[in-house]
């Protein structure tokens, strides 16, 4: 009988920590730049990430590339970018490509900085230098 009681606390209790809702916005500065915008749903032109948080949106996911050759996805667009997502209350996850463009399983080209310095020093300075 106590397992009855247990079991319907213990689902409430694992759907209570998993209340992430999330986007991927890594190419919101790129569509903003090419003249995008965006609006709620009273036809209201809003940034983003007014939106989001206004839907129920916690969580905003970035893509980090080492040296893209445009410097789209690099840090200092990523930084820009998660201190609006800061400014509007939305956490950041950050996932680190290292690569300087799209990359899988079958298509991973090495990065030109990688190939000049050991894996080593770079993925320690990549991840000391993201404590924005």
């Amino acid at each position: 009988m106590l397992s009855f009681l247990v079991l319907p606390l213990l689902v409430a209790y694992a759907h209570a920590a998993l209340t992430f809702k999330g986007v991927d916005w890594s190419s919101l500065l790129v569509e903003e730049a090419g003249g995008k915008t965006y609006k709620n749903t009273a036809g209201a032109t809003q940034p983003l990430e007014t939106i989001l948080k206004a839907s129920g949106v916690n969580t905003v996911r970035q893509r980090l590339w080492v040296n893209p050759s445009d410097g789209n996805y690099n840090l200092a667009y990523n930084i820009k970018l998660a201190k609006r997502a800061q400014a509007a209350g939305l956490k950041v996850y950050l996932d680190m490509h290292f690569s300087d463009t799209w990359a899988d399983p079958a298509h991973q080209v090495t990065s030109f900085i990688l190939k000049r310095h050991s894996r080593k020093l770079i993925l320690l300075d990549q991840t000391l230098g993201l404590a924005f």
